[in-house]
């Protein structure tokens, strides 16, 4: 969810944030990100709406493996990955276990649970962050504290502070 805190930023910036949680609510958190969009004119024939504000996680599948119990690397993709390219995952996961040098996804996953303590849905990620942001929003503009709040809370946001 941390991750998340800048795109939600972002959605606060765009006045688009109460659209996004409207459509979070209705769909609930399971199933494929809200803000991949199909597009056929680019390969998988889909993008991310909010593509410079996506999260690590996005940022890496495609390009990652992961460690099984064996220690053997398999290549790491999304669901909708696999289902609209079949013959580009078979291609990746021949090369990865023929010995390509690959990110080790398992190292990203344990450096995201200092982040947060547990995983969740991208959409309840997504849906966690807006509503944090809001209320981070609402305090600094209803508190004689306002101002240091926005201060700090822009902080943390860019990384600058450790403590939520």
């Amino acid at each position: 969810m941390t991750e998340m805190l800048p795109l939600a930023r972002e959605l606060f910036r765009r006045r688009e944030a109460y659209q996004v949680l409207e459509r979070l609510i209705s769909d609930g958190d399971a199933g494929m990100c809200i803000f991949f969009i199909q597009d056929s004119s680019v390969s998988l024939n889909g993008r991310c709406l909010y593509y410079s504000y996506r999260p690590t996680i996005c940022r890496l599948f495609g390009f990652t493996a992961w460690k099984n119990k064996w220690g053997i690397k398999n290549a790491a993709f999304c669901k909708r990955q696999k289902e609209w390219a079949p013959a580009l995952v078979a291609v990746a996961e021949n090369a990865i276990s023929r010995g390509l040098k690959t990110p080790d996804y398992t190292h990203f996953s344990i450096r995201f649970s200092t982040l947060d303590r547990k995983l969740i849905p991208i959409n309840r990620a997504i849906h966690m962050a807006v509503e944090r942001y809001g209320l981070s929003v609402q305090m600094a503009e209803s508190t004689v504290m306002g101002a240091r709040f926005s201060a700090w809370r822009d902080a943390r946001i860019s990384g600058n502070c450790l403590i939520w």
